[in-house]
């Protein structure tokens, strides 16, 4: 691993002479004392748990229960997905059934859906009718060029 940084604009990196050692009574001191500073939050947290003193059996359980809890809520998530999913498809498959009933029924009754279908063709019409001039003028255009 490297000791230095390979560019000095870089000050994350430090020589290992430069850091100072850190003992168990600074830390209690600190954390009694309230000195917060420009710790973040989680390393002001590893302070305190640390000037608790405990030995390693203590943060083999913590590291436990962490990994414990972290595949409870992965568990969790992936069970959501599965409902989730399953509720989806059981959505589109009532919706496809749905529409074609629908559909049929739409058809049926008092002739609604022609009087849909020739306000569309009119529509249509109109569209080309416009785009037709649109083409008169732009085939005007390149003839007096």
């Amino acid at each position: 691993m490297f000791d230095t940084c390979i560019d000095e604009s870089h000050s994350a990196w430090h020589v290992n002479t430069d850091l100072s050692p850190l003992s168990l009574e600074d830390v209690k001191a600190t954390v009694e004392e309230g000195k917060q500073g420009k710790k973040s939050k989680a390393l002001w947290d590893a302070y305190k748990v640390a000037s608790e003193a405990h030995d390693l059996v203590y943060f083999k359980n913590m590291l436990a229960e962490h990994e414990e809890r972290r595949r409870q809520i992965e568990a969790e998530e992936a069970e959501r997905e599965a409902k989730k999913a399953a509720k989806d498809a059981k959505k589109k498959s009532k919706d496809a059934a749905g529409d074609e009933d629908v559909e049929m029924e739409d058809a049926g009754e008092d002739g609604e859906g022609a009087k849909k279908s020739s306000k569309k063709r009119k529509k249509e019409t109109e569209e080309d009718g416009e785009s037709g001039k649109v083409r008169h003028l732009l085939f005007l255009r390149t003839q007096s060029i």
